[in-house]
């Protein structure tokens, strides 16, 4: 998948694909069990959504990760 941005007047492009790691990866303002749901699928995978130490593999690392954020919502610090 490529992708075209617009910086100002200059575009650049085309580019790999970007992947944005965040463990509330359906976006709801809540870590809840659906995210954990999500990010036991990529589990031992290279999701680059779920690997958010960039290591290239979701790991028992990034578990932690995604651990220390459970039943944060948007107001969590």
């Amino acid at each position: 998948m490529y992708f075209y941005a617009t910086i100002g007047i200059v575009t650049a492009g085309p580019s790999l694909s970007i992947y944005i790691a965040n463990v509330d990866n359906n976006g709801d303002c809540l870590v809840d069990l659906i995210d954990f749901g999500n990010f036991a699928s990529s589990y031992m995978s290279d999701d680059g959504c779920s690997d958010y130490d960039c290591s290239g593999q979701v790991t028992l690392i990034d578990f932690g990760n995604f651990a220390s954020h459970y039943l944060h919502d948007c107001d969590s610090d």
